[in-house]
């Protein structure tokens, strides 16, 4: 979508003075930074922005009696049979639906 669109072609959320009531769900790798990016959103006006908790891999496992000690397998979107994929295509994405 380029600087041309006509206000009916661009996303609710562009429209001026809306952006802060988009949703925004942040994730990161074991959820820190991404705790940091939602606080630092609300700061700046954002109203509905959320934190992934745990991140897409988690916390290392701590266990030294699991055989997955020391990786991050205990927690995190991955490990809580959420679905994921490396393989991204412009329909598996939110925006597709608006280009």
């Amino acid at each position: 979508m380029g600087d041309d669109a006509t206000d009916h072609e661009k996303p609710m959320c562009c429209a001026p003075g809306v952006l802060t009531e988009c949703t925004i769900m942040a994730m990161c790798r074991s959820g820190g930074r991404s705790a940091i990016a939602v606080n630092l959103l609300a700061q700046a006006g954002f109203k509905h922005d959320y934190n992934i908790v745990d991140g897409m891999e988690g916390d290392i496992n701590g266990d030294f009696e699991c055989v997955a000690q020391g990786k991050q397998a205990a927690t995190g979107w991955k490990n809580s049979d959420c679905p994921w994929t490396k393989k991204l295509t412009p329909e598996r994405t939110l925006l597709s639906s608006i280009r």
